[in-house]
């Protein structure tokens, strides 16, 4: 999958979580305007352009969308979870609780050019590998 179809494979994916991602204020505004962007008449480079650009307008939707794109067990984890439990055909072996997107902690250097995301209880934040300084948290 190229960046191209992951970014609007990512905006169809986030629909479900707007609200859970950005509170109903505003989420509602952007799943409509999500929708008339997925939905348009146009090539897909600029389809992706706008997703882009809408989703990374939040802190929340763009960690989602660069995890989306980035990331393809990610992308896997998030197809298994294609609507509630009693209504997905994966069998028994499906594990429990919600496989959707973490809140993870982003860390910044405080030079501005590398960024890590805290994605797992107990992992200790490194230092900027250029830099060599504590990075912050953002």
């Amino acid at each position: 999958m190229d960046d191209t179809e992951a970014t609007i494979a990512a905006g169809r994916a986030i629909q479900q979580r707007l609200f859970d991602l950005l509170g109903p204020a505003v989420a509602a505004d952007v799943a409509a305007h999500l929708e008339k962007v997925l939905t348009a008449d146009s090539e897909p480079t600029s389809r992706a352009a706008a997703v882009s650009e809408l989703l990374g307008e939040y802190d929340d939707t763009a960690r989602f969308l660069r995890r989306y794109v980035n990331d393809a067990a990610f992308r896997a984890l998030l197809s298994a979870d294609s609507g509630p439990a009693n209504e997905r055909s994966d069998g028994p072996d499906l594990l429990a609780g919600d496989p959707g997107p973490i809140d993870a902690d982003l860390y910044r250097c405080p030079q501005g050019d590398y960024e890590w995301e805290h994605l797992q209880a107990g992992e200790s934040v490194p230092e900027c590998p250029v830099h060599h300084v504590a990075l912050v948290r953002s």
